[in-house]
């Protein structure tokens, strides 16, 4: 687990590209930890190699995964800039030269009106896809249409975690602002070193506790597959 949350945080440190592969490498090492996972819930040994058993095994749907999720994030980031370039249009005749900066709120509070619901629907498509790819042996489309159809009728669960989660994330922001005004623009490559270890350290926990979670939550309504509300989560 510490050598994947060293892996995805250095990843992340790539400037540019490095939120790319993060989307497309993500779904693969959520799958390997998903295969560790189920490992040890049949009672197997522990190896190292069993961490890559996703990259030997399901590189390939994983991999499809990653780009459909790339794909579609691009989609939503291309769907926001549209809305707030129509605004922008629609707010030119006339407009003073520092009016631009006063719209700055305005914008932030339509892109998160467009944009947080469409990444919700995004993050319900791929909640449980490396499971199904990893374990069922879905393929790529069928695992993001099971998904999403298992989160819709489980929607109360998926808004709690969600909301548990969105918690979590503002208290790791608040606490990276307070470690950088703590700090002050003097010390910057002391405060990026700071900053850079909390992710580490807290990135490591938090992608334990999710993907094991997301696994829990797979095995518990499995183990209901005879179940007729069960059962209609995967096969409709």
């Amino acid at each position: 687990m510490m050598f994947v949350g060293l892996l995805v945080t250095l990843i992340a440190k790539i400037p540019v590209l490095g939120g790319v592969f993060d989307v497309i490498l993500m779904p693969v090492l959520v799958g390997c930890l998903i295969l560790r996972a189920e490992g040890q819930h049949r009672g197997e040994a522990l190896r190292l190699s069993c961490l890559f058993q996703g990259f030997m095994q399901y590189l390939s749907p994983l991999f499809v995964l990653g780009f459909c999720g790339l794909l579609l994030y691009l989609l939503i980031f291309f769907i926001i800039g549209a809305v707030l370039f129509s605004l922008y249009l629609m707010g030119m005749p006339g407009e003073s030269l520092g009016a631009g900066s006063s719209r700055m709120p305005f914008n932030l509070a339509v892109a998160g009106v467009v944009g947080v619901p469409l990444v919700v629907l995004a993050t319900m498509a791929f909640w449980f896809a490396p499971c199904l790819v990893t374990l069922r042996e879905d393929t790529a489309l069928v695992s993001i249409k099971l998904s999403f159809r298992a989160t819709r009728k489980n929607w109360a669960a998926f808004l709690v975690y969600g909301v548990i989660w969105l918690g979590l994330g503002a208290m790791l922001g608040l606490a990276l602002w307070t470690l950088d005004m703590a700090f002050g623009s003097e010390n910057d490559i002391w405060v990026l070193l700071g900053q850079s270890l909390l992710c580490f350290l807290i990135s490591i926990p938090a992608l334990a506790v999710g993907v094991l979670s997301v696994y829990t939550s797979y095995v518990d309504m499995n183990s209901y597959k005879h179940d007729a509300l069960a059962k209609s989560l995967w096969d409709g």
